[in-house]
């Protein structure tokens, strides 16, 4: 607000919401920005597609998808995620190249649970996995992040619908799989939907 009620000169200058820096989204708005990160995901849709379109064998596809595909689809997205729509279409493309189109019997959810690893072969998966990854990663090298971390989350209420940030991503990521989070428990403790704990600064974890 302050930013807009500026003058030089008579003139309101002009200030960007949105910055990319190394390839991360870095924005002040309030709203999901998606529009960057479906971009990269598109571009890995098409290579999902000419993987599928190969002449290799299944095992072959999904080892291409692990190791061109998913890096290419997450990365930078960790805090500001790409749309649902976006990454449905790019998992039914790697499904394509990893099962095949003529089988039959296909349900996503065995397919990514128990017959692929999820966390490299479903793009929701991978993010999500990646979005603890460094937030435990950043947590441990500053203990001041600590507390600007979880002020976030103690700041934050749901719904998540409109939000963006390192924390706001952690609980965007924790909503996803129908986790809990007690900022408050030293090691910002978790809790799965089966009871399970674990905690983002736990040093065994």
């Amino acid at each position: 607000e302050r930013l807009k009620q500026i003058r030089i000169d008579g003139f309101q200058p002009k200030h960007a919401t949105s910055a990319v820096i190394v390839g991360d989204l870095i924005t002040t708005q309030t709203r999901k920005a998606t529009s960057h990160n479906n971009s990269k995901v598109r571009a890995a849709q098409r290579v999902a597609n000419n993987i599928s379109r190969a002449p290799i064998n299944s095992r072959q596809a999904q080892r291409a998808n692990q190791a061109a595909v998913i890096p290419r689809a997450i990365a930078s997205t960790q805090w500001t995620p790409p749309s649902s729509q976006a990454l449905n279409k790019l998992r039914t493309a790697i499904l394509r190249g990893n099962w095949g189109t003529t089988r039959k019997m296909r349900c996503v959810e065995i397919l990514m649970t128990i017959l692929f690893d999820a966390s490299k072969t479903d793009p929701q998966s991978a993010i999500t996995f990646r979005t603890f990854q460094h937030a435990r990663r950043q947590l441990h090298k500053d203990n001041s992040r600590v507390e600007q971390f979880t002020n976030s989350l103690l700041a934050a209420s749901p719904p998540y619908n409109n939000i963006v940030g390192p924390a706001h991503g952690v609980i965007s990521a924790a909503c996803q799989c129908g986790l809990e989070i007690d900022p408050l428990h030293s090691t910002i403790q978790i809790t799965t939907p089966n009871g399970s704990t674990t905690g983002i600064m736990h040093p065994d974890r």
